[in-house]
């Protein structure tokens, strides 16, 4: 059975926590969990330390992983953080039709962010349960229909047109 997940970029609070630990930790869970169901996952914090200030680099790739990624899982927990940097790849994410599910406590209220979001949920476990229920094998993402492989090596589903970018794994 062939593995297609759509690829899912892990935004979320990054400055100012008390360390390193508490950016990685959910990173880390959620990374091996959605990739064990197929997913790709791109993870801002991967080859960075918290010692990192080259903000050009640091921010241009995140641009780029969000323009590879279908699907933005956002971290939103923390209600003492101001979350300048993911509010920025939220509304970059949306411009790009990208699917935007946040997880977490903070900034509930916020109308941007219900205007700008997909899914809402309470905890990381309840976002992680909505990504592994959706189909990730042979099925496409979004509508259920066959994927069909394509000379670049990567696929399309015959009935919606979604294109998978990527190799499929098997």
């Amino acid at each position: 059975m062939l593995n297609i997940g759509p690829t899912v970029y892990l935004a979320g609070s990054i400055n100012g926590h008390k360390s390193w630990e508490l950016v990685t930790t959910w990173r880390t869970y959620a990374e091996k969990i959605l990739e064990a169901a197929g997913y790709r996952v791109l993870n801002p914090v991967r080859g960075r330390s918290p010692t990192d200030t080259d903000s050009k680099d640091i921010v241009e790739r995140d641009l780029q992983d969000i323009a590879k990624a279908d699907i933005l899982l956002v971290e939103m927990d923390h209600e003492d953080k101001a979350y300048i940097g993911t509010a920025m790849e939220i509304r970059y994410a949306w411009e790009r039709g990208k699917e935007i599910i946040i997880w977490g406590r903070a900034n509930r209220e916020s109308h941007w962010l219900k205007y700008h979001t997909h899914v809402r949920c309470n905890t990381l476990g309840q976002a992680l349960e909505y990504l592994l229920k959706r189909k990730v094998r042979n099925e496409c993402f979004w509508c259920g229909g066959n994927m069909v492989p394509l000379p670049d090596e990567s696929y399309i589903c015959s009935e919606c047109g979604w294109r998978h970018k990527g190799m499929m794994q098997s």
